[in-house]
């Protein structure tokens, strides 16, 4: 299903006119439901609509995520300051809301998930969230850079310096998104 989804998303993504719009709409949703109840929070027995729930907000965050290589493509792009200083502003905004989704959903779902502090650094799966973790502080560090140069300097002083942290921004996403394993939760001891 989510491979008939995307390859209709391809073929009606360069249709031109609201209703290709709301079609993309529907097959975005096809693909975040059915990536959903394939993951391992629907095949659990206990717990499965809350872990849902948290899985579809944490499911949201990475696709309100993909939005970063497009502000960087967009600065790329356009060069009136302006427009950079607009882009720019409104990405901090949704970005803060992306981030607040991020961290109450993966608490959420490591409080199930890991269970003890014990399971955190002594399991295949608490290591990798042990990594995530260190790359979402290097990110929200990055994001605070940002932040504070957005409302410190104009924007012909800050478009240079906010690009090349978007950049690095990008690169730690897509390190903490597809080249971390993505293993199921288990309580499965490591042996070091």
């Amino acid at each position: 299903m989510i491979l008939v989804a995307a390859l209709t998303i391809a073929a009606t993504a360069s249709l031109p006119g609201k209703l290709a719009g709301w079609w993309l709409a529907l097959l975005v949703l096809i693909v975040l439901g059915a990536s959903v109840m394939t993951n391992h929070a629907a095949a659990r027995m206990e717990n499965r609509v809350p872990l849902i729930i948290l899985t579809v907000l944490h499911e949201l965050h990475r696709i309100l995520d993909w939005r970063t290589p497009f502000l960087l493509l967009g600065l790329q792009v356009t060069k009136r300051p302006s427009t950079q200083w607009y882009m720019t502003q409104r990405f901090s905004r949704l970005a803060l809301v992306s981030v607040i989704v991020l961290v109450l959903s993966g608490l959420g779902m490591g409080l199930v998930y890991i269970g003890s502090f014990r399971s955190l650094y002594g399991t295949a799966y608490g290591v990798m969230v042990i990594a995530k973790i260190m790359m979402l502080v290097a990110m929200l560090a990055l994001g605070g850079i940002n932040f504070l140069l957005l409302r410190k300097y104009s924007p012909g002083e800050v478009m240079p310096r906010l690009r090349r942290l978007v950049e690095a921004e990008v690169g730690i996403g897509i390190t903490s998104f597809w080249l971390l394993p993505r293993s199921l939760p288990s309580r499965r001891r490591l042996t070091w």
